[in-house]
């Protein structure tokens, strides 16, 4: 929970994630007050998960989940 907390703060609103093609990875993305955007990624396999992430603002992100691992990316869409 402290992890969310962290990131998450007082007013923001859960958007929807969509994806291109199918992943095993779960994620929640979410809108703070100040606009910037917050998405976090589980990835429960026993491997490591290449992916990337479109935002019409900011354009592609690409990372990585390491296997079993809780990941949160943050970006300003300004």
């Amino acid at each position: 929970m402290a992890h969310f907390s962290k990131f998450l703060w007082e007013g923001s609103q859960r958007v929807g994630v969509s994806f291109s093609q199918e992943t095993i990875l779960e994620s929640s993305a979410f809108i703070r007050p100040d606009g910037s955007v917050v998405l976090t990624i589980l990835n429960r396999s026993s491997s490591e998960v290449q992916f990337e992430v479109y935002d019409p603002a900011v354009g592609f992100i690409s990372s990585s989940a390491p296997a079993h691992a809780l990941l949160t990316l943050a970006w300003n869409t300004l």
